[in-house]
């Protein structure tokens, strides 16, 4: 045997043998429950029983766990941490109609979310968690296709699963609570507000994505169901440090296509009346402050016809 051919064949040999193991190593994966699992998980618990569907990213996550507590069973959530309207519009496409008893949509809208997308944002990562649910990718590229249909790479190549299983459990609650330990309460609002109305924020997405949420309300609205949009309320220090050159032309954006397409959106609160206890960090509320301000909203929204409250 020629050295040439004895080199290809240790070579196929070694392609061979890490082909094996990495097939190994994502049948395990298998068995790794990602934030997107548990959020689909939860849709099924209740989707049949349930009457309000919240949309939204972490900031509207936080109304929907507190709906459950409030009410067991009434409500189902696509709302999660890092979700933008591409997935959004995905998942309500896909499952509106298995919810027979819905009465109600709340979207959770920040003017920074509608500069968001996971894969322009290079959160991409869970685009891929969420692909086994939606079926479809920002990226539809077949290497994109390939990552998230390997079950180590939706998990985001979460090490924990495979060495310290006991800290690779997800709980959806951490995404809106208990994420952030600053020595400096100031410094903490400020970075929080750059990154999303800066860092990560692209204006050029913003008309891409009030498509997006133009094409789900329409979706609601054919099936007779009442739609709500809101505005999760955040720090009044948070508010302070918003880019407000790029953010204040999204609120006009958004309240002509309120407006336009004639929708109830609950934007009343005074942030700087809202105590700071009622906050887990800058721009997700506690548990209390939640379930207080999901009473108010159901309170307003039953009381609104539409444009700003």
């Amino acid at each position: 045997m020629s050295k040439i051919l004895k080199l290809y064949l240790e070579i196929l040999i070694l392609l061979g043998i890490t082909a094996i193991l990495f097939l190994s190593v994502d049948r395990y994966y298998a068995g790794c429950e990602t934030g997107a699992d548990q959020l689909m998980k939860e849709f099924r618990k209740s989707e049949h029983s349930a009457v309000r569907l919240f949309i939204g990213n972490s900031h509207t996550l936080a109304l929907s766990l507190a709906a459950d507590r409030l009410e067991p069973g009434s409500s189902v959530s696509f709302a999660f941490g890092g979700m933008d309207l591409f997935n959004s519009y995905a998942l309500v496409r896909k499952y509106l109609d298995s919810v027979p008893c819905l009465r109600y949509v709340y979207i959770g809208i920040d003017e920074e979310w509608l500069g968001y997308n996971q894969t322009e944002s290079k959160t991409e990562y869970v685009n891929r968690s969420l692909y086994r649910y939606t079926d479809t990718l920002y990226n539809h590229s077949l290497s994109n296709r390939l990552l998230a249909s390997s079950n180590f790479f939706r998990s985001n190549r979460n090490l924990d699963f495979l060495f310290a299983p006991g800290r690779s459990k997800v709980n959806l609650q951490k995404m809106v609570n208990g994420i952030w330990y600053p020595p400096d309460d100031t410094i903490e609002c400020r970075q929080r507000a750059i990154e999303h109305s800066s860092l990560r924020f692209n204006p050029s997405l913003v008309s891409e994505n009030l498509h997006l949420l133009k094409s789900i309300c329409e979706i609601v609205r054919a099936r007779g169901i009442r739609l709500c949009l809101f505005y999760s309320p955040k720090r009044s220090c948070y508010m302070k440090y918003r880019d407000k050159k790029l953010m204040n032309p999204v609120e006009v954006r958004l309240e002509t296509f309120i407006l336009e397409n004639q929708i109830p959106y609950i934007r009343n609160v005074d942030v700087a009346a809202v105590p700071d206890t009622l906050f887990s960090d800058p721009d997700h509320l506690t548990p209390e402050g939640a379930a207080w301000f999901l009473v108010k909203l159901i309170t307003d929204n039953e009381k609104a016809k539409t444009g700003l409250q």
